[in-house]
């Protein structure tokens, strides 16, 4: 049997409890998903521990409903203290009317409040066909992929063959680009530090200058020799890059951190763009630069 589609609707069945993912039915509504309802059959159903998965005990098959949260109606503005009621400011205003006088002053919030009522919340059906979590073989073993972390309720979590069809997370992103950024043109060492990526390069200049250099030595008895070597620039470069990468599964994640090892290594790219020889690196000419000085 080949394991389930990625963004099908997914069901498991254990223990006589039937745990649905509608993740993917709330994640539009923001702050409103933290207060959504599900029901099973008309019977409301349980949030589990793991955001996004919801349960029942009642028997299958179920129809699924979510209910989203709306904020409340205002359906009118009441005047606070009725001894201050005028032709100016009437006892009460419709949203409409006070909608229209609110915007040339703030005093109409000071002189009335609003009274809401309820707002009937946006009704979901929950169209299947939902696929029944079971048998399904582990996905490819590749050891060269970064450690996937799933956030599922418990019943799943012993479950490896489901893990990447979920939301969750990989870890060693700043390692990973520790040894691609070691790699790259220019670059004499990068630390993971802090962290932080802290990436160290000496930039030639765009016209290739030399100059004699005595090499460093340990060992008094011995005077090395001067050597030519080419004039460099250093440049030193922190990146906040982030360690975990997040994504709705496996797949998803992957994408992703493909996206930030393109973004970070994109950066160190353009920083190796060679020095100008005329300001070294320095943005500016020390070298008569007095003659440039305007005076009063």
């Amino acid at each position: 049997m080949n394991a389930p589609a990625i963004n099908e609707r997914y069901v498991l069945v254990q223990d006589g409890i039937s745990m649905y993912y509608l993740a993917s039915v709330t994640s539009n509504y923001s702050w409103r998903a933290d207060a959504a309802a599900a029901y099973a059959n008309g019977e409301p159903m349980t949030k589990l521990n793991i955001a996004g998965w919801w349960g029942t005990t009642t028997p299958g098959p179920h129809e699924i409903v979510v209910h989203i949260p709306n904020t409340d109606d205002t359906v009118r503005w009441d005047l606070k203290d009725l001894e201050a009621e005028s032709a100016r400011f009437p006892r009460t205003l419709t949203p409409e009317q006070f909608q229209q006088r609110s915007q040339d002053s703030d005093v109409w919030y000071a002189m009335y409040t609003a009274i809401r009522e309820p707002a009937d919340p946006t009704i979901i059906p929950v169209d299947g066909p939902w696929t029944v979590l079971q048998d399904a073989p582990l996905p490819p073993q590749d050891k060269t992929l970064p450690p996937w972390t799933a956030s599922l309720p418990t019943s799943l979590r012993h479950r490896p063959e489901y893990h990447h069809l979920f939301p969750g997370h990989l870890v060693g992103l700043r390692d990973h680009l520790t040894e691609v950024i070691k790699g790259l043109p220019y670059v004499y060492a990068c630390y993971n530090q802090d962290r932080v990526l802290k990436v160290f390069m000496r930039v030639p200049l765009n016209k290739p200058e030399q100059k004699w250099v005595t090499p460093f030595t340990l060992d008094k008895r011995r005077r090395p020799k001067p050597e030519l070597r080419e004039v460099t620039v250093e440049r030193h470069l922190h990146l906040p890059a982030p360690d975990h990468v997040q994504g709705d599964s496996r797949a998803d994640a992957l994408t992703n951190w493909d996206q930030q090892v393109e973004h970070w290594v994109g950066i160190v790219r353009d920083a190796s763009v060679k020095a100008c020889s005329t300001c070294h690196g320095l943005g500016h000419v020390l070298d008569g630069a007095e003659e440039y000085i305007p005076t009063r």
